[in-house]
């Protein structure tokens, strides 16, 4: 491609950037009025976006640096994530998750949840939405720490994404793992997921 292709397609690309920013203002304007937070978290998560990936193909792109996806991230430990602003009621939004599997550059993850007594959403320990005690995870850094496994929102994620949890008054990074029998309740969890409908059909 000659410099004046590249050119001309960079332009292109400025252009369709402008008139989509355009588009993507006028649809969060409509949250002013009704869920001016929500807006405000939606567009910090774009940026957030652009920027994990902008990163991460740089590092792959130069020899010199580590790849940032290829960051150890066992099975059964605890992570801290930014799940961001997705559609309707997908998960969203910063939460606990266990990683179930690993892979080269991403992982099987599973988030994890604590329902206080007395929360309104206290439907969710209703075994059909696969929230599943798992009772108290050691040196998890909040109050409550009587935790569910919401394995109906199990998802694949970029190893780029997990992190330790940095403690906000220490500021020390804590690390969390379950334990195994934690771990194979998600894993039955996760089977009856696979397998509960088999013998409808």
């Amino acid at each position: 491609m000659s410099e004046k292709e590249k050119q001309f397609d960079k332009e292109r690309l400025s252009d369709k950037i402008d008139t989509v920013f355009a588009a993507l203002k006028q649809e969060l304007m409509y949250f002013h009025d009704k869920d001016p937070e929500y807006a405000s978290k939606m567009v910090d998560w774009f940026l957030e976006v652009a920027t994990k990936n902008h990163i991460i193909h740089r590092h792959k792109n130069d020899p010199s640096k580590r790849d940032k996806e290829m960051a150890r991230r066992r099975r059964s430990r605890v992570y801290y994530i930014d799940f961001g602003v997705n559609v309707g009621s997908e998960f969203n939004y910063p939460h606990f998750c266990v990683v179930i599997a690993e892979f080269k550059y991403h992982a099987i993850v599973v988030p994890l949840s604590t329902i206080k007594e007395g929360d309104e959403n206290s439907w969710k320990k209703d075994d059909d939405n696969l929230y599943v005690e798992i009772g108290e995870v050691q040196g998890f850094p909040i109050e409550t720490k009587e935790c569910y496994a919401v394995v109906s929102k199990i998802k694949e994620v970029s190893k780029q994404r997990l992190s330790d949890y940095k403690h906000p008054e220490t500021k020390e990074f804590v690390k969390i793992k379950l334990t195994d029998d934690q771990m194979n309740k998600i894993d039955e969890a996760i089977i009856k997921l696979c397998t509960k409908n088999t013998k409808d059909h």
